[in-house]
C-alpha cells in the first residue's frame, strides 16, 4: 500500500464483510433447520466487535484524517513558496530543476502529478534549450567570418529567448480565474503562445478545473514549439480544434471571433 488511505478503505471492506459474512451463514444454519445453541455468546461478540473494533477502527480512521490534512497544508505552504520561482524566472534550468525535484518528492498524489505535468511538458522544452546551447558553442569556437558567425548566434539567441520566456507579473490574488481565462483567449487570437500559457495557468491556479483552461493550457505547453515554428496554418488548425473540443464555458465574444478567424482564413 502506498497511502494510509488505502490502508483504510481495505480494512473498511474488510470490516462490513466479516457481520454480513456471519449473516448469511446464520441465515443458512437458520434455512437448512440447524440450531445455534449458544445465541448469548453469539451477541456478546456482537457487541464487542460493533463497540470494541469498531471505536478502535474509527479513532485510526480520525487520526489517519488528521494526518494526511496537516500533510497536506505543509505540502501546500511549500508548492506555494516554490510555484512562485516556477513562474517569476526567467531561466527554463531552474524551472527544470525545480520541477524535478518536485516530481519526485511530493508525497501526496495529486500535488506530486501535477508537478510531473509540467516536469513532463518542460522536459521537451529543456532538451530544445540545451541543444541550442550546444550550437551556440560551436557556432562562437567556429571559424566563420566575423559576419556569419554573428549573424547564426543572432538567431540561435532568438530561439532561446522564446524558450526563456519570462513569467514576471502573474498570478495574483486579486485576479478572478474568468479574467486570466478571457486573457488567455484574446493572447491566442494574438497569437501569443506565452502569453496565453501564463493566463490559462494563472486561472487554473484561481480556481481548480474552471472550464476547460486546464486541458487548454496542458494542450498549448504541449504544442508550444509548434506554435513557435509554425505558420498562419497552424492557428488556423488549432483555433478549429478549440472550438470543437474546448469550447465549454468559453465566451460568446471568444467564439465569434474564432469563427471569423476560421472564416478569414490566411488573413490572420
Amino acid at each position: 500500500m502506498k497511502h494510509a488511505s488505502d490502508i483504510i478503505n481495505v480494512l473498511a471492506i474488510i470490516y462490513i464483510s466479516l457481520p454480513l459474512l456471519f449473516l448469511v451463514v446464520v441465515g443458512i444454519l437458520y434455512l437448512i433447520g440447524k440450531k445455534i445453541k449458544n445465541w448469548d455468546g453469539i451477541i456478546d461478540l456482537a457487541k464487542w466487535y460493533l463497540i470494541s473494533v469498531a471505536a478502535v477502527f474509527l479513532g485510526k480512521m480520525i487520526e489517519l484524517s488528521i494526518q494526511d490534512r496537516e500533510t497536506g497544508m505543509k505540502e501546500m505552504v511549500v508548492y506555494d513558496k516554490y510555484v512562485n520561482i516556477v513562474l517569476h524566472t526567467d531561466s527554463i534550468e531552474q524551472q527544470w530543476a525545480l520541477a524535478r525535484y518536485f516530481a519526485c518528492v511530493t508525497p501526496t498524489d495529486r500535488l506530486r502529478e501535477r508537478w510531473q505535468i509540467f516536469y513532463d511538458t518542460i522536459n521537451k522544452d529543456y532538451i530544445i534549450y540545451n541543444a541550442l546551447k550546444a550550437k551556440r558553442e560551436l557556432v562562437e569556437q567556429s571559424k566563420l567570418p566575423a559576419a556569419e558567425k554573428a549573424d547564426s548566434l543572432t538567431k540561435i539567441d532568438a530561439k532561446i529567448q522564446k524558450i526563456n520566456v519570462s513569467l514576471q507579473g502573474t498570478a495574483r490574488p486579486d485576479n478572478t480565474a474568468m479574467e486570466w481565462e478571457y486573457k488567455g483567449f484574446q493572447a491566442l487570437l494574438n497569437k501569443d503562445i506565452s502569453g496565453a500559457i501564463i493566463a490559462f495557468n494563472n486561472s487554473e491556479q484561481a480556481i481548480n478545473g474552471f472550464h476547460m483552461v486546464y486541458d487548454i493550457w496542458f494542450y498549448l505547453r504541449k504544442h508550444k514549439d509548434e506554435f513557435l515554428t509554425g505558420d498562419d496554418a497552424k492557428w488556423i488548425q488549432f483555433y478549429g480544434i478549440l472550438l470543437k473540443d474546448y469550447q465549454y464555458g468559453m465566451p460568446k465574444e471568444v467564439k465569434e471571433q474564432l469563427k471569423e478567424k476560421l472564416r478569414t482564413g490566411t488573413r490572420l
